[in-house]
């Protein structure tokens, strides 16, 4: 199996080696000081939760409903971003989610005595717990950030992110000038700036990496060789937005942190200012799913597709005998279909088309009636009776559930493209795979077969770019009546 360069949208190494990579990466995050930092204020919230219901039940004061107190605390909090802190800007933010895991937790409280969970008499003693709980977890984040700020002025580099400066020669010389003046989070480790500008910056004692507008990525792929944690895009003449927003993309698909100054079109709305070396500088996430997100986003997955291979496992074995006993063949159809990060899998599928369809796309090329890189025809005649029927109703996509069972889809996505699509995919529309693809999604309930590939693409882009799950769960309910319709189903 093999995977796919999502920045290139070329085929470049065995899906082992892919493993392998992230195996690494993931070594790499738990011995990085964030990962300590982060696992730092885990620890201390932990401690001051187990701590204070000890300290109230050796007074004899305690209820057995604040035993699971520790454990409400960390998952809220966990859920309220409390662990997640931004650490480039000042540290008052790191309070915030903090102070909203206190009101979410008084807030669950009427919640708790409806359902018996919490009495009306150890309802006081959560009250007390949350507040004094909450006052310490924002005491321990001052000090562990008083503590982070010292390491880094001790020592230059020490708990800082390592950047590429890139852009215009002139911003680039400005930005580096300032982050060498007043800040100790980012650290210029390597700049960029355009191939005509070069000599403007060879005084610096910096890695200088050309910015070329015909290969804008090669920016990003030599950086990390010099270990960055980041790029910062700062505008200038010589270097257009296109240039920039296509280093960014790359930088997306290689998890670097992305910092914009702010006049750089393109960008996110809800990304927040921070205040880097006396300039308002965004700190863009990486579109879709991360930390808790992921979590509940893998949970709702791996039980809701559970839950359906069970419920539907009659209609399954129904289907599966109709589609044998229809035309020769498997029962199943799988085909390989690229998925986050360009991971290729095999896709399953109740067989829908004679087993010579593969073979004769080439023949009814000229019949094409999809858009973009699909093919599509409405009145194919590759398709069988049974099969023309499982796709006016959908249900040839049932087996899929095995796929989301696996991790390789989830129940709400774009949908999972070929590799050979993949090849032919612009900067923007690579941006895609950077979320597993799924079973339904808004290019489901928005009109399937009869959106125009542009349409298809900006429904799939305005997903990855604005998941939530609550956006999860309206997909999933308007997905029923989108197939009940039948509309754009061929």
């Amino acid at each position: 199996m093999t995977v796919i360069d999502i920045a290139r949208g070329q085929v470049v190494q065995p899906r082992v080696a892919a493993a392998e990579r992230r195996a690494q990466v993931r070594v790499a995050r738990r011995g990085s000081w964030e990962s300590t930092y982060r696992t730092a204020l885990v620890a201390l919230d932990v401690a001051a939760a187990a701590g204070l219901v000890a300290l109230v039940f050796s007074f004899g004061t305690g209820s057995r409903e604040l035993i699971a107190f520790p454990f409400v605390w960390i998952a809220v909090a966990t859920l309220c971003g409390a662990y997640r802190p931004n650490l480039i800007g000042a540290g008052a933010h790191d309070v915030r989610p903090v102070l909203w895991t206190g009101v979410v937790v008084l807030a669950a409280l009427p919640i708790g005595e409806t359902l018996t969970v919490v009495t009306a008499a150890s309802e006081r003693g959560v009250v007390q717990a949350t507040v004094a709980v909450a006052l310490l977890a924002c005491a321990s984040r001052g000090v562990a950030r008083q503590t982070l700020n010292a390491r880094r002025r001790s020592e230059a580099g020490v708990c800082a992110y390592r950047v590429v400066v890139a852009g215009g020669a002139e911003p680039v010389l400005a930005m580096v000038a300032r982050l060498g003046r007043a800040s100790d989070a980012i650290v210029p480790t390597a700049i960029a700036v355009p191939e005509d500008e070069l000599a403007a910056v060879r005084h610096l004692a910096l890695p200088i990496i050309p910015l070329s507008h015909d290969d804008p990525e090669a920016v990003v792929h030599r950086a990390r060789q010099h270990g960055i944690d980041g790029v910062l895009l700062v505008p200038g003449p010589g270097v257009d937005d296109t240039t920039l927003r296509r280093v960014a993309r790359v930088s997306e698909w290689a998890s670097l942190r992305l910092l914009y100054a702010p006049t750089v079109v393109d960008v996110a709305t809800s990304a927040p200012v921070i205040p880097v070396a006396g300039v308002p500088v965004l700190s863009v996430p990486r579109p879709g799913p991360a930390g808790a997100g992921r979590f509940a986003k893998s949970l709702v997955d791996r039980v809701g597709a559970g839950l359906g291979l069970l419920v539907l496992l009659p209609l399954l074995l129904l289907i599966g005998l109709t589609v044998r006993m229809d035309s020769p063949g498997p029962v199943l159809f799988r085909q390989v279909r690229v998925g986050s990060a360009g991971d290729l899998f095999r896709i399953f599928k109740f067989r829908t088309m004679s087993v010579e369809a593969e073979s004769l796309v080439e023949a009814l090329r000229h019949l094409n009636e999809g858009s973009g890189p699909l093919f599509k025809l409405k009145d194919d005649p590759r398709v069988t009776r049974v099969g023309a029927v499982l796709r006016k109703t959908s249900l040839d996509e049932l087996p899929q559930l095995i796929n989301v069972l696996l991790g390789q889809m989830s129940l709400v996505g774009p949908r999972p493209p070929l590799p050979k699509e993949v090849a032919d995919y612009s900067d923007a529309e690579r941006r895609r795979l950077l979320v597993k693809p799924g079973l339904t999604g808004l290019w489901q309930v928005g009109g399937r077969s009869n959106l125009a590939w542009v349409e298809s693409v900006r429904l799939d882009l305005r997903y990855v770019e604005s998941w939530s799950l609550p956006l999860d769960i309206r997909i999933l309910v308007r997905t029923i009546p989108a197939v009940l319709r039948r509309n754009g189903a061929y």
